[in-house]
């Protein structure tokens, strides 16, 4: 059990933390408004500094939440398909790893499957909004569970929301889906033996409200 002293130390390891990485996301702005280049910052950045489209915050905002989802989810998210992959037939997998329409029905399976993000950005309404019995005023925080409406009995065909929705879609998730179904392509290809070992079968996640993350992934590469 941990001490007070402990999780205070924890949250205050963790603050840090955020706050490098913040430092981090606000230099590499400065960095690409020094010297643009022909990529989606510098594109940002033109917004703000251009023609105003973005705030500062915005900007920022935009700017650590693309790294945030470019590498954790992502990270989350191939481990946690090929956990999924590695539980079904053998041949099956290993018959369709060559076969890039194939492969990639399979992977989106399993990414909805996985859905590692359980909570969208906060959004905050610009009007006084009523959802079913629920009042929700202007300016007040709504955080969205992205697994709940995925695994939710009502959904009827209701559209996945594994990466956002319309508007609210997430602009990396062509590159996600296809950074997932090349590491399973290259793993299964390369390792026509993987599978996963007994302790898989019970598996942990890391502590996190925002993601559903394996802490590990013990897996044999056969003979």
């Amino acid at each position: 059990m941990l001490e007070v002293s402990q999780i205070a130390l924890s949250k205050n390891f963790r603050r840090a933390a955020l706050g490098q990485m913040l430092m981090l996301v606000m230099a590499a702005v400065e960095g690409k408004r020094r010297n643009p280049g022909p990529d989606l910052l510098s594109d940002w950045i033109a917004a703000r500094d251009g023609t105003d489209k973005l705030t500062e915050e915005e900007l920022i905002s935009l700017a650590f939440a693309t790294i945030i989802g470019g590498f954790e989810n992502v990270t989350a998210l191939i481990s946690a398909v090929l956990a999924d992959v590695l539980r079904r037939p053998r041949e099956p997998v290993l018959a369709i790893v060559g076969n890039t329409a194939e492969l990639s029905r399979l992977v989106d399976e399993a990414i909805e499957v996985a859905a590692p993000v359980n909570y969208a950005l906060r959004r905050f309404p610009l009007a006084d909004l009523q959802v079913g019995e629920h009042s929700i005023p202007r300016g007040e925080t709504v955080v969205l569970a992205l697994r709940s409406a995925n695994e939710d009995p009502g959904r009827k065909g209701r559209p996945d929301v594994v990466f956002g929705y319309g508007r609210h879609s997430c602009p990396g998730a062509a590159l996600a889906a296809s950074e997932v179904m090349e590491s399973i392509r290259v793993l299964m290809k390369r390792y026509t033996n993987l599978k996963l070992c007994e302790e898989s079968n019970n598996q942990s996640f890391k502590e996190s409200w925002a993601t559903q993350s394996l802490a590990t992934l013990q897996v044999s590469l056969g003979n």
